[in-house]
């Protein structure tokens, strides 16, 4: 059983300094924090079934900000299957820096932990978690973002899809309080999880068996057969080249999404291939088409 993951000593660097290695040397701050970002280290929310610890790291640059602001979660990638150190470090202090949002890095099971639908019951455990401490940090409530990247999208899909519904509640507690998503940004997509892993060593790990053998679950848990009208705003980023989550189905998630009229946007990095790393350009440009988004809803992000 893998409970929460290790703690790990960060080093805080300049504010201005943060901001330049973010754009020409992000692999520096992968263990760095700007010096004006408070980070709280592996909060715990519950005790998920199986006795897995759910725990987040928080991110602010102000604790009690003039006005309430958004905050978001953020989902890892594979991680080769297990629970990283660290992760998501560097888009979250770079929000927090920049918008003045509050951002959770959600340490959620791995298939080691529990198969679908685990890692979305975390996540809905978190979005309730977070609006329970809205008053402590100054959240807007009605401004919760889910931010996944590769493998970690999936959750953050099915979190956007089923937003106001029941589907994968019930588990971790903070029953008193929402579960709904109200902006979703998706980082080298997992969008038909059927199409495109029903037949790889991921998806069996993911689900607990093959497609042969569990067709409904591998359904149930492909975002692409989930969408419904009345979801939030989506901006999806993919890069052209992308072998492990094909553009193709980015597009066809895209296209869907368009035809239900919920609003989306598709950035097509050219030349690119999956991932930050596979973006090949810089972690900075790749948050600012995202906060560029997200203004682009809700204007008044960072402005105070």
């Amino acid at each position: 059983m893998q409970k929460s993951p290790m703690s790990i000593n960060l080093t805080t660097v300049a504010d201005g300094e943060f901001l330049k290695k973010i754009e020409d040397d992000p692999q520096a701050l992968v263990t760095a924090v700007p010096e004006s970002v408070t980070r709280l280290e592996r909060l715990p929310i519950a005790e998920m079934p199986g006795g897995f610890h759910l725990a987040a790291d928080v991110y602010y640059r102000e604790k009690y900000p003039a006005k309430p602001r958004p905050a978001l979660i953020f989902m890892h990638d594979w991680a080769s299957g297990k629970q990283p150190v660290l992760s998501g470090n560097r888009q979250c202090a770079y929000l927090a820096l920049k918008a003045n949002m509050l951002g959770v890095v959600l340490y959620y099971r791995q298939p080691g932990d529990g198969h679908f639908p685990a890692a979305i019951e975390d996540l809905k455990c978190a979005l309730r978690w977070l609006r329970s401490i809205a008053e402590d940090y100054a959240i807007d409530p009605n401004r919760i973002i889910v931010m996944g990247s590769s493998a970690g999208t999936q959750w953050t899909w099915l979190a956007a899809a089923t937003s106001g519904l029941r589907d994968y509640n019930g588990v971790g507690g903070y029953d008193k309080f929402s579960s709904e998503v109200n902006l979703s940004i998706i980082n080298s997509g997992i969008c038909d999880f059927v199409k495109d892993f029903g037949n790889r060593d991921i998806g069996q790990k993911v689900i607990g068996g093959t497609v042969d053998d569990m067709p409904e679950r591998y359904h149930e848990a492909s975002p692409l057969n989930r969408f419904r009208a009345g979801m939030p705003p989506v901006i999806m980023i993919h890069g052209e080249l992308d072998q492990s989550c094909p553009l193709s189905s980015a597009k066809a998630a895209c296209e869907r999404l368009q035809q239900l009229g919920v609003p989306v946007e598709l950035v097509v990095r050219p030349k690119c291939g999956h991932g930050i790393d596979g973006f090949g350009f810089n972690l900075g440009s790749h948050l600012d088409t995202a906060l560029a988004f997200v203004r682009r809803q809700w204007p008044d992000v960072g402005s105070g």
